[in-house]
């Protein structure tokens, strides 16, 4: 059996990963910027996920 976690993929604002990866991914998720804001870096669009996914499964969000 193998070892099933979460992983994030990121690849950067030109070129993004490769078509194959993407197959291999379960989802897709795109991050909603402000007016006036064109992109994030990968460290913060990173963050921004990270800070989202630990939200989503604390208490604070009703998680386990």
């Amino acid at each position: 059996a193998g070892v099933r976690g979460d992983a994030f993929v990121a690849g950067g604002e030109a070129r993004g990963p490769s078509t194959a990866v993407l197959r291999a991914c379960d989802r897709r998720v795109t991050i909603p910027l402000a007016p006036g804001v064109e992109s994030l870096n990968v460290a913060v669009a990173l963050g921004v996920l990270l800070f989202e996914a630990v939200l989503q499964r604390s208490d604070v969000a009703g998680g386990p």
